[in-house]
């Protein structure tokens, strides 16, 4: 037996940024959010050989800007 449910869908929530630019949240990250250990740092895949590194901030942020694109490939009825 089907069921109907006739109730309103709720509104989209929108979560803004307590930050005005990426700079400002990389400070308060900086800040606050300090890897507990060297094993908690950023790594990204495909970093050259040898010991890890932090990633950088350019590398952060043009892995963030890849992904976006990406994901705007695939979901073009969200862009």
């Amino acid at each position: 037996m089907a069921v109907s449910d006739r109730s309103e869908p709720s509104p989209r929530q929108v979560i803004t940024s307590p930050f005005d630019s990426f700079e400002e949240w990389g400070e308060w990250i900086e800040a606050n959010a300090a890897p507990a250990s060297r094993d908690a740092l950023t790594v990204i895949a495909g970093q050259p050989p040898g010991p890890r590194r932090r990633a950088s901030w350019e590398e952060l942020i043009a892995l963030v800007d890849a992904h976006n694109t990406d994901y705007r490939r695939s979901h073009p009825e969200r862009a």
